[in-house]
């Protein structure tokens, strides 16, 4: 069996139990093997000590990273 992945800090996933609300990740504890998520529509609701094993990435085609870089980049100016 092999261990799950390590999620990483902004990514954006998916998590078991809750439906197809989107998640980004707020932190890691590679230790204890889970993370804080900030719900993306909400960043006050948080989900905490979620297992990795739980965690599922959204992958994004390329049009879709080109237009969240983008926006992140002009929402930081």
């Amino acid at each position: 069996m092999t261990s799950p992945r390590v999620p990483r800090i902004g990514e954006k996933n998916l998590v078991d139990g809750h439906g197809k609300s989107v998640y980004v990740i707020g932190s890691v504890d590679e230790t204890g093997g889970v993370a804080v998520l900030k719900l993306e529509s909400n960043a006050a609701i948080h989900l905490q000590g979620i297992p990795f094993s739980a965690i599922h990435l959204i992958k994004e085609d390329v049009n879709q990273a080109a237009a969240r870089i983008v926006t992140e980049a002009t929402n930081r100016l």
